[in-house]
């Protein structure tokens, strides 16, 4: 905080609430909304001082946290090999996003750029007298919109209702961000293809470092784990086709 004195400040302060896998549906959708009304108030009064910070992350961060996955060949070239293990549907919903990519960024651009927490999982979400509470903000800048949505939705979360959450999240988030401005325009809010664009090669990642565990039980289910995400996420597109 200060040079000349090597001063260090740290914040801290206690909560005391419902967290993590603990989350109801309802907790969840009224985090997505709330979120929504949070970026859309930012959006809106573009407040100087925000726009002048130089330590938020950039607007690029999820097309190049993306594209170092795509680049990184032990993973790019399992879900291609002979050797995956991976069942063929769900590794072809990559390979199709990678085939699509560059029309998929397309449209994601053209969405209004918003303030993002950038780790807006349910670890660091928090239900607390009828209020939602967000921590850890060091990741936190410049995203579209919808970006934390695909976090809340597939970052380690209530696997057996992801479906679920997706169908309810999403429009309780649309409809805070409307309280302040006018998203009436956007027919596609690209929540599907920034699920698979942050968390498909990750998952493949986690399924394929589970194989060097010590004790097979944990192994295989740590891999059934992963496997079972990504169906869920292949269901998840049936009902976003819909």
């Amino acid at each position: 905080m200060n040079e000349e004195e090597n001063e260090t400040q740290i914040w801290m302060e206690y909560i005391d609430g419902i967290s993590g896998l603990d989350l109801t549906g309802d907790m969840y959708e009224r985090a997505a909304g709330e979120l929504g009304r949070f970026q859309s108030k930012v959006y809106a009064e573009q407040p100087a001082f925000l726009q002048n910070l130089t330590n938020l992350s950039k607007v690029e961060y999820m097309k190049n946290f993306y594209l170092h996955y795509r680049s990184w060949k032990r993973v790019y070239d399992y879900i291609r090999s002979d050797d995956c293990e991976i069942p063929k549907h769900l590794y072809k919903l990559l390979i199709d996003i990678d085939e699509s990519a560059d029309e998929i960024f397309n449209r994601i651009e053209k969405l209004p750029i918003v303030l993002c927490h950038r780790d807006f999982w349910v670890a660091n979400l928090f239900y607390s007298d009828g209020k939602t509470i967000l921590i850890d903000w060091d990741t936190a800048g410049w995203g579209y919109l919808g970006e934390d949505m695909a976090s809340l939705i597939a970052d380690e979360a209530d696997i057996e209702h992801i479906v679920e959450y997706y169908r309810k999240c999403i429009p309780a988030y649309y409809k805070g961000f409307s309280v302040s401005a006018d998203i009436s325009h956007i027919t596609d809010n690209c929540v599907y293809e920034m699920i698979l664009l942050i968390f498909g090669y990750r998952l493949v990642e986690w399924y394929m470092n589970a194989g060097s565990g010590d004790k097979l039980q944990e192994t295989d289910d740590e891999r059934t784990l992963h496997i079972h995400t990504l169906q869920k996420i292949y269901e998840m597109r049936v009902n976003n086709d819909g």
